[in-house]
């Protein structure tokens, strides 16, 4: 059976050069062949020099498609510009710090089309700058209790999923006015529009904190606001209203009182992390 074109999209802007070139590596390496790694670059002033050193190495490798943006548009725009650009049947993320198992493609690929879903994420690592392991990111596999928690916290670690690009033409294209915390808007829209998704319970990808990552990162206070605007819109707007989803929209401003650091202490309470 042919295999099915993917296209991994990795937005890149004011990259470290180590943790993007084991990104790429990661990515190339993968043992599903079919893959295009479409890396949009926005222009910057401090590291551009070295990216350009790095994507380099792997000019020999026709996969490797680089589109670099004529002015910053910010890493939303920037991945509505790489799926526009996509040639594959399916779409997955990657991020220029994280990194993928060889095998992860594949098993997402087989999960996808074997149970009939539209989305599919799987288990992360939360690793440090020097690759050491600090947590183990378990978010729920079955749909059912995906649905269940849905407006408690985001199910998917969005540098792991892998979905149809049908999906794109119901559900449209990343909102740009949620950056930080596009991904579970996006998956928001999805699921009110009664697509499905599930996490493979493996360790297929590992998550990089770091100063400059986007949610443990400097910038995790416009995460929680945005994010609790999408609890906000997904109770009132988009049909997620179960009593347990007024529970959590209830206790969503809590989230301003938990710091980076926090996080996977209560991602641990509710079985979604592990030391």
């Amino acid at each position: 059976m042919k295999e099915m074109l993917v296209s991994v999209l990795m937005p890149v802007f004011n990259a470290n050069p180590r943790f993007l070139e084991e990104s790429v590596e990661s990515i190339l390496s993968q043992t599903y062949s079919e893959i295009e790694l479409i890396v949009i670059l926005d222009p910057n002033d401090h590291r551009e020099d070295y990216t350009f050193a790095v994507l380099d190495q792997f000019r020999d490798d026709h996969r490797l498609r680089l589109l670099v943006n004529k002015s910053r548009l910010g890493p939303v725009a920037s991945m509505n510009v790489g799926i526009n650009f996509a040639q594959g049947e399916y779409i997955a993320r990657m991020d220029s710090d994280d990194v993928s198992i060889p095998t992860r493609i594949e098993e997402q690929v087989r999960w996808l089309s074997s149970k009939e879903l539209d989305l599919i994420g799987c288990w992360s690592y939360l690793i440090d700058e020097k690759g050491r392991i600090l947590a183990y990111l378990k978010p729920p596999c079955e749909w059912a209790k995906i649905r269940k928690y849905l407006l408690l916290h985001n199910p998917f670690v969005h540098s792991s999923v892998l979905f149809s690009k049908n999906l794109i033409k119901t559900t449209g294209l990343y909102n740009p006015n949620f950056e930080t915390s596009e991904d579970y808007n996006y998956f928001i829209r999805a699921f009110s529009k009664g697509f499905k998704g599930a996490n493979i319970p493996s360790y297929l990808h590992s998550l990089r904190e770091h100063s400059n990552s986007m949610i443990r990162g400097n910038q995790w206070k416009e995460n929680r606001i945005k994010h609790t605007k999408n609890i906000i819109s997904a109770f009132f707007s988009y049909g997620f209203c179960k009593p347990w989803d007024l529970g959590f929209l209830l206790i969503a401003p809590l989230s301003f009182f938990i710091k980076p650091s926090q996080v996977s202490f209560f991602k641990k309470l509710f079985g979604f992390c592990n030391f």
